[in-house]
């Protein structure tokens, strides 16, 4: 499906505005001219590639070599924060504090 010059230029010219741009291509359809030339448009208007995503990749069969990515997001703690060994909602903490190496109780019920 041929893609509009106006929203190429659109889509340029935001990149450009941003802190930065990921070239998206999908297997067996976009070339390798077209990706050059999307990252040459990018170069143009002083946008900044920060990566390329290649989508619609077919899955091997069982016999092949595969790899598999996961990938989250989240916010970076700030300069110097103390951060939380047990954060709220974090399945794999314990909600006991460990007992003391003495055998003394820690004053908790029970």
């Amino acid at each position: 499906m041929p893609v509009d010059p106006i929203e190429r230029l659109a889509a340029a010219l935001i990149a450009a505005a941003s802190d930065g741009a990921i070239l998206v291509a999908r297997h067996g359809r976009t070339t390798r001219d077209q990706a050059a030339q999307a990252k040459q448009r990018l170069d143009s208007v002083g946008a900044k590639l920060l990566g390329t995503v290649l989508n619609f990749v077919p899955e091997r069969g069982m016999r092949g070599y595969g790899y598999g990515y996961g990938y989250g997001y989240g916010y970076a703690p700030k300069p110097g924060a103390v951060l939380d060994e047990h954060p709220a909602g974090a399945a794999d903490c314990d909600t006991e504090s460990p007992a003391p190496a003495d055998g003394t109780s820690t004053g908790g019920a029970g």
